[in-house]
């Protein structure tokens, strides 16, 4: 690393004149990706407060009532198909009990 050092200290003022004028081309043609900062943090400011606004008013006003009101129909409505489903398993065993009299009978009941 010394040997590196001690040849870029005895370098010519030609040789040093290009290498300056490389470096101050390199630092003016850095990348550009369409947006400088600036912009970029408006743009992200600006999400930031939509964000905020979203969050705050939701925390306000709380569930929408219909929303509140669907778990209620799905669950009455469930409710009912199992009463349903109860009323025609007592009468399917109020038919397995009746059958055989029914068929003692001659088919009438």
């Amino acid at each position: 690393m010394a040997a590196l050092d001690d040849r870029a200290a005895n370098l010519d003022a030609g040789t040093l004149a290009r290498l300056a004028a490389s470096r101050h081309g390199a630092a003016r043609r850095r990348p550009s990706f369409g947006l400088d900062a600036r912009r970029w943090q408006a743009i992200g400011g600006l999400a930031l407060a939509a964000s905020v606004v979203f969050g705050v008013s939701v925390w306000l006003h709380g569930p929408m009532q219909g929303d509140a009101a669907r778990p209620r129909r799905a669950r009455d409505a469930a409710e009912d198909e199992e009463l349903e489903l109860l009323e025609r398993l007592e009468f399917y065993r109020w038919l397995e009990i009746e059958k055989p009299q029914v068929a003692e009978n001659g088919g009438n009941a």
